[in-house]
C-alpha cells in the first residue's frame, strides 16, 4: 500500500501462494496489479522434491487458496512454473498441474527450468525442445498463454576493459554485491541491472577485484558465466 503512494509504476507481487488460503492475505493482495504466484507441483511428493517446503505446509491448501484467490482477483494473474528434469516433468505430474491450472482463472503461464547454478547438483534443466511440447500441451488443455524461456544463452565477461571507481564508492558496491550473490549465482549483466553500474567494464573492474580478494568466484554453466559468493555455505556477509 505504501509502494502504491509513492509511484503510478505497476505493483508486481511475487508470492509462493503458502498463505493464499487466509483471506487477509488475500484481501491485502488486491492493491497488486500483477500478482505472480509459483506452483511447481501439484502432487506431494513431487513438491516436497522440488520445492523443500518446512514441516507443516499442505499442498491442497495451497492449492485451494491460490484456486480461490484466481477467481477473486481482478488483476493480471501469471503462474511461475518451475520443471527439473526427472523431478517435476513426468507425465503424471504434468497431467496433475494441468487439471489444477485449468480450474484458475489466469493471464498467462509462465514455465521455468534450471538456468543458473542451482542448489543441489541432481536439479537438472529441460531442454528447450521439452519446454515447448510442455508448453503447447499447457496452452491446448487449459486455454492459457503459456512463455518459456529459449536457449539462446549469452556469453559474458570474454572481453572487457577497465573503468576507474572512487574506492569510497566501490567498497560499498562491492559490499552489496557480496550480499547479492550469496544468495544466489548472478551474471555480470545481472549485476550491471541490480547496481546501474554503467556497463559490462566498471562491472568487471569490481568482479575481478573481489575474486583476487577470493570472496568471489567464477563458474560457467549452461554456456554462460556467473559469479558466487566463494563461502556460501556461510551466513550472508
Amino acid at each position: 500500500r505504501h509502494i502504491k503512494t509513492q509511484t503510478s509504476k505497476p505493483l508486481a507481487v511475487l508470492t509462493n501462494c503458502t498463505t493464499l488460503m487466509l483471506p487477509p492475505v488475500r484481501q491485502a493482495l488486491m492493491a497488486a496489479d500483477v500478482v505472480v504466484p509459483s506452483l511447481d507441483s501439484a502432487r506431494d511428493a513431487s513438491f516436497r522434491k522440488i520445492d523443500r517446503p518446512v514441516p507443516g505446509l499442505d499442498l491442497n491448501e495451497i492449492i485451494a487458496g491460490l484456486i480461490t484467490f484466481s477467481h477473486e482477483y481482478r488483476g493480471q494473474l501469471w503462474l511461475e512454473v518451475l520443471l527439473s528434469c526427472g523431478i517435476n516433468d513426468s507425465d503424471e505430474d504434468l497431467s496433475a498441474l494441468q487439471s489444477v491450472v485449468s480450474k484458475m482463472r489466469l493471464d498467462r503461464v509462465q514455465l521455468n527450468t534450471v538456468l543458473r547454478p542451482p542448489a543441489e547438483p541432481y536439479a537438472l534443466p529441460l531442454a528447450t525442445v521439452q519446454l515447448a511440447a510442455i508448453a503447447q500441451s499447457f496452452s491446448l488443455q487449459t486455454g492459457v498463454p503459456v512463455d518459456f524461456p529459449g536457449d539462446n544463452p549469452v556469453s559474458e565477461g570474454q572481453d572487457h576493459g577497465h573503468a576507474s571507481l572512487d574506492n569510497g564508492a566501490m567498497q560499498g558496491v562491492e559490499k552489496e554485491i557480496l550480499r547479492m550473490i550469496a544468495r544466489r549465482p548472478c551474471t555480470a549483466a545481472e549485476i550491471d541491472r541490480s547496481f546501474n553500474l554503467g556497463g559490462s567494464d566498471k562491472v568487471w573492474q569490481l568482479l575481478e577485484r573481489l575474486m583476487k580478494t577470493g570472496m568471489v568466484q567464477k563458474i560457467e554453466y549452461a554456456g554462460r558465466v556467473y559469479f558466487q559468493y566463494a563461502a556460501a555455505e556461510q551466513a550472508h556477509p
